[in-house]
């Protein structure tokens, strides 16, 4: 712990550990903490210094558990000093991959939700499903979980500006501290000032695509000894255009069917998003924390379709469906956390409560017309309908959560968590003729679905000389009920289960690292996938979820090597069981196509990840990632059985470049490939994307003038195909991902380094917020 003569924790300073004359590693601290991980027994010699004070030099031997140094305030301190300390675009971890989007110039004028679709090893779909090196990715923002999936998630993170975002990290193997829900887990964490007095940071960008964009945030923090109230705001306006097109082939003993569609889609989205927080360290051993965040969002979508119909293979056109969807939606979402923690025993032992809840609120209305123009015939057939829709999610969580440090370096973890989510979905479906609007009540539907999971864990981690054990266990039992009107439905479930963590490190040297690691995890279905309403968007198409659904649990085992922080290797081994994924289902007696869910049977992946950070030049550093693996699936599904072995790949690279240093202007390059692969019967298509940004430092360091071109070969569009025994479909989405983006960061208050006067509490116990 580095503090002044008042025992105040101070920042940024440079600490170098030596051993018999030679530099063991070199850090810099964060509110006070150094932390060094490890070491092998023996002598050691550290020396820490920073700008304002004496450098000092102290001995110490290992093991130990915690050293106190107190810096003395120089002679002559300088009135401001500006230092920026170098943070890695990416750092590898044993459990963890950390992304630092805050220094990333292609960042600049995007969100989170875009941000995603180029992390390495990640996959995401239009429906808000994540994947990371084949398995399921659950989202948190600072270090609590998001309860929301599907469209509800890509709405919230797409109004989440990444100018807000300080680091994403991707935890591929989580404690037994964490929920089970996912096999991998998104952590956001949020920028938080931590400098002393009135301080705030603005953001403003503009995005030029086929349709132009906009967003502005802005910062702040008010910061004292006990306290530290902080917020963000955030609006954004974006309007994205879409080329669509899609294809279907029904054939039967009667007929051969060819549907061809074309179209465009023109979306929307005005969001507001905030946050407001108040640390208060009530005693040295006590400190409350509450917190408040929540966003708007207000929704258009207008979707133009052209489908072609050939039957008989004629070259001639039969019949045409022309089709019109207006959709409507205003989201709000609210989420209220407050918790407590106490320090007793000396600081051997701590307590925290926590306790959150979170409604959603959205209210959605959608029109569809479908004129059917038949060739040689003067009767047209039209469709038209208006099917608003109404979903309330009421979530609520508590938790306790205790934990014990044990002598040697060892702690000692437990606790109990308490979930319960209700959400009530009312569709309705209006039959439309003339001015006159006619409720069809068979095709109305109220869907009531209750979840409650109760949880408790025991984890204990520590070193004993070369080597660092993690490891505990995870029980959860969860309830649900849900129901629909449409279909008098009615299904229940209680399951328990056990999810058994581990991981187990030997670190020989400071070079030199091995991990393996081991763990149970679930995925449960999302609940907009268990609604069995029909929502159609044509007379011949639409998407019912699956009230039948079960959860899918995936065991996850991995090895990897590490060397000097830059150079990492992973093998890894993914059995997922009842893997939940989209399937279209085509009718070719009656020409109908519908999406929904099954369980689709087993899936196994086994592959390797390479990744490496290296510094050509002190001007240019440089990331690669590549990831190599094999996956196995085994199906059955109503129309018949589907199997698939397939090899995929996927590389990223991102390059960054210190122009001037004097002048402050830095270039970036990203470049990405993901190969084709499977997901169930769905076939998706390889994408790739290449970006390029540039920055320049403005008004003395305070400011920063970025400007990026996205995806700049349009190589990132939505291609996916179905072939198995007489299901025959497709389609194409071409997203407005190829931008120019501009975007200025300007910071206000005291940004310099110096006594950082923020108990260090305040920090390090808001992060334990579950």
């Amino acid at each position: 712990m580095v503090t002044n003569k008042k025992g105040i924790s101070l920042d940024a300073a440079t600490a170098t550990l030596y051993q018999k004359n030679q530099i063991v590693t070199s850090n810099l601290s964060k509110l006070g903490k150094i932390d060094f991980t490890g070491l092998t027994n023996g002598e050691y010699e550290i020396k820490v210094s920073l700008v304002g004070f004496q450098s000092i030099v102290r001995k110490f031997d290992m093991p130990k558990d915690s050293l106190l140094l107190v810096m003395n305030e120089a002679i002559s301190q300088l009135k401001t000093v500006n230092i920026i300390s170098k943070i890695p675009p990416v750092e590898h971890k044993t459990d963890r991959t950390t992304y630092n989007i805050q220094n990333s110039i292609l960042a600049g004028g995007s969100n989170i939700w875009d941000i995603l679709k180029k992390l390495p090893s990640v996959i995401t779909s239009d429906n808000g499903q994540i994947t990371s090196s084949g398995k399921g990715v659950t989202v948190y923002i600072d270090n609590k979980p998001v309860h929301l999936t599907g469209d509800e998630l890509v709405t919230y993170l797409s109004s989440l500006p990444a100018d807000q975002i300080s680091k994403l990290d991707i935890v591929t193997s989580p404690s037994a501290k964490y929920d089970a829900q996912g096999g991998a887990i998104l952590n956001i964490v949020r920028k938080k000032i931590s400098t002393d007095g009135l301080n705030a940071q603005f953001s403003s960008s503009y995005t030029q695509a086929t349709l132009g964009s906009y967003t502005t945030s802005a910062i702040f923090n008010e910061h004292h000894k006990k306290t530290n109230f902080y917020g963000s705001f955030g609006h954004s306006d974006q309007r994205r255009k879409r080329q669509l097109s899609d294809y279907t082939k029904f054939s039967d003993s009667s007929r051969n069917s060819f549907w061809d569609g074309k179209g465009t889609s023109t979306r929307k989205n005005i969001t507001d998003n905030y946050q407001v927080g108040l640390d208060w360290v009530l005693t040295d051993r006590q400190i409350i924390a509450i917190n408040v965040t929540g966003y708007y969002s207000k929704g258009n979508t207008i979707l133009s379709d052209t489908k072609t119909v050939y039957n008989n293979f004629h070259s001639i056109a039969d019949s045409t469906l022309l089709t019109t969807n207006d959709q409507r939606t205003n989201t709000r979402q609210l989420d209220v956390g407050m918790s407590y923690k106490l320090k007793i025993d000396s600081g051997k032992q701590s307590i925290d409560f926590n306790f959150d809840y979170l409604p959603y609120h959205k209210k959605a209305e959608q029109y569809v017309q479908t004129i059917t123009d038949f060739q040689n015939s003067p009767l047209k057939n039209t469709f038209d309908i208006f099917t608003p829709n109404s979903q309330e999610i009421n979530i609520y969580t508590s938790s306790l959560n205790h934990s014990y440090h044990l002598k040697n370096n060892w702690d000692l973890e437990s606790g109990i968590k308490y979930t319960s989510i209700n959400t009530l979905n009312n569709y309705s479906f209006y039959n439309i003729s003339g001015n006159s609007k006619i409720l069809d009540p068979a095709k109305s539907n109220l869907f009531d679905y209750k979840e409650n999971t109760s949880a408790a864990y025991t984890n204990i981690k520590g070193t004993a000389g070369f080597w660092s054990f993690q490891g505990g266990v995870r029980i959860e039992n969860t309830n649900t009920t849900g129901s629909a009107t449409a279909s008098t439905l009615l299904t229940k479930t209680n399951y328990l289960k056990v999810f058994p963590s581990a991981q187990l490190i030997f670190s020989p040297n400071t070079n030199n690292n091995i991990a393996l690691s081991y763990e149970i995890r679930i995925d449960r279905p999302e609940f907009q996938q268990l609604n069995p309403a029909r929502f159609y968007t044509s007379p011949y198409s639409y998407a019912q979820g699956n009230a039948y659904l079960r959860p899918y649990y995936s065991t996850n085992l991995d090895l990897t090597y590490t060397y000097k922080e830059h150079y990492t290797l992973t093998t890894y081994f993914t059995d997922q069981e009842n893997f939940i994924s989209d399937v279209p289902v085509q009718n070719n007696s009656d020409g109908t196509l519908y999406f929904t869910q099954l369980n689709i049977g087993n899936t196994r992946n086994i592959g390797f990840i390479v990744l490496t950070t290296v510094n050509p030049t002190p001007w240019w550093d440089a990331t690669f990632s590549f990831n190599g693996y094999h996956s196995a699936q085994k199906s059955n599904f109503p129309n018949g059985e589907f199997s698939s072995n397939k090899w995929n790949t996927e590389f990223s690279s991102n390059q960054t470049f210190v122009i001037s240093k004097s002048q402050g202007i830095k270039a970036e390059l990203a470049a990405s490939y993901n190969s084709r692969f499977l997901q169930g019967v769905l076939n998706i298509y390889a994408t790739n994307n290449v970006s390029f940004g540039a920055s320049k430092q403005l008004f003395r360091k305070r400011a920063t003038l970025k400007i990026a071109l996205n995806d700049i070969f349009y190589g990132n569009p939505y291609r996916l195909a179905t072939l198995y025994a007489d299901q025959n479909n497709g389609s194409y989405q071409r997203n407005d991902t190829r931008n120019i983006s501009v975007s200025f960061t300007c910071r206000l208050g005291n940004f310099g380094v110096g006594q950082n006067k923020k108990n260090k509490n305040v920090d390090d116990e808001r992060r334990r917020i579950n």
